[in-house]
């Protein structure tokens, strides 16, 4: 019974983990990483340098990337070799994720093909590629960030302006208030006072 069990653990976890991986050409479109570039690479000795011709997201600011050497691309076992035409995952200024780099047929994206086996999600990488989807998804990922910019910003203002508008008048609030509430209280005192003297 116990076996039975175990079986059916292991099938589930195994079933997560390929649904997960499945999903790597929508996620990048999230923007958690650096970039998402066509490049050119070059092989150094202890070295590879991507030249970048096409950022389709992020930013890149540099010219050449310098990154550790990856053994091989994605979906083939063809070995890196210098001039090689590739799209990469830039996850910092000098670290791709060499799990999902792939050789491809030229730099421009709208044509190129991804030199690999073909799998169901390399077939949809290369067809996002192909329609500019990856350019979309940054061009909404800016939006949001430009909205959530104005958004701020015009709560900053608003608290800026009320600051302001407060210090103008000269109008100190907790003063203001701890002074009405004694002169209440000296009220109140002043006249149970006098209430008292009538009664004697």
């Amino acid at each position: 019974m116990k076996k039975k069990y175990l079986v059916i653990i292991l099938v589930f976890i195994c079933f997560s983990s390929l649904v997960l991986a499945g999903d790597i050409p929508e996620s990048i479109m999230l923007g958690e990483y650096k970039a998402l570039l066509i490049g050119k690479l070059s092989i150094q000795a202890d070295m590879y340098t991507i030249t970048p011709s096409t950022i389709m997201m992020g930013e890149v600011l540099a010219e050449e990337i310098t990154v550790d050497k990856f053994d091989s691309y994605y979906g083939t076992a063809d070995k890196p070799l210098d001039g090689d035409i590739i799209v990469a995952v830039l996850i910092n200024d000098h670290q791709i994720d060499d799990s999902w780099v792939f050789k491809c047929t030229s730099e421009d994206y709208k044509t190129l093909k991804l030199v690999s086996e073909r799998y169901n999600m390399v077939e949809r990488y290369e067809k996002y590629i192909n329609d500019g989807e990856y350019f979309k998804a940054q061009q909404k990922l800016n939006k949001n960030n430009t909205t959530n910019a104005i958004e701020t910003e015009q709560v900053l203002e608003t608290n800026v302006i009320v600051k302001d508008s407060v210090n103008n008048q000269g109008i100190n609030i907790p003063v203001v208030g701890i002074s009405i509430l004694l002169f209440i209280t000296f009220i109140i005192f002043i006249v149970f006072k006098r209430i008292q003297n009538r009664g004697k």
